[in-house]
């Protein structure tokens, strides 16, 4: 990837994706408190937390388009439009959330709120493969590997290694001294 917003050799936003989905798990382990029954000010701060989740996706999404916006057409821009769509709807589905809680009677988590918090929490799940995709894509390309490539740099590390030059306690004979 080569977006303007980086953090070291790979790309801000699949790391900043973590920060609405935690406040989004959250919330939904207060409206599941709240069920199991919790004081209703455990629904008032799962109703808070999702409103600091939507306000951070709103930000997530906004750094993802810039990295839209820099990167030439290819896989790598394909990559990053399906994260950004699976970002956007993990969003969506707690907005949807968020006006359930707002339509009801003090803002309590129901039944039906908790179901469409594990949705969303599920689409995050899968946000969080696109993302980890996007930087292990962008790891590859910083040390000028071919993308399609990816993984097998770290089998020939680990094979790279001789017994002989680094051996373990157990492979020793005994009565052999190392030396």
């Amino acid at each position: 990837m080569r977006g303007r917003l980086r953090a070291g050799t790979g790309p801000v936003q699949p790391m900043l994706v973590t920060l609405p989905l935690g406040l989004f798990v959250c919330a939904t382990l207060f409206d599941v408190s709240v069920l199991a029954g919790a004081p209703g000010l455990f629904g008032e701060v799962g109703y808070a937390t999702v409103v600091a989740g939507l306000a951070a996706i709103g930000l997530t999404l906004t750094v993802g388009l810039v990295d839209l916006w820099e990167e030439p057409p290819g896989r790598t821009r394909g990559a990053l439009v399906r994260f950004n769509l699976v970002t956007g709807a993990m969003g969506s589905v707690f907005l949807i959330a968020c006006l359930i809680r707002a339509s009801g009677a003090g803002q309590v988590a129901g039944a039906a709120l908790v179901v469409v918090e594990l949705v969303g929490l599920a689409v995050g799940a899968v946000g969080l493969r696109y993302g980890t995709d996007l930087l292990r894509h962008a790891a590859d390309v910083a040390v000028g590997e071919p993308p399609s490539r990816a993984g097998d740099r770290i089998v020939r590390q680990r094979t790279s290694v001789h017994p002989q030059s680094n051996p373990s306690p157990l492979s020793r004979r005994p009565g052999r001294a190392s030396g």
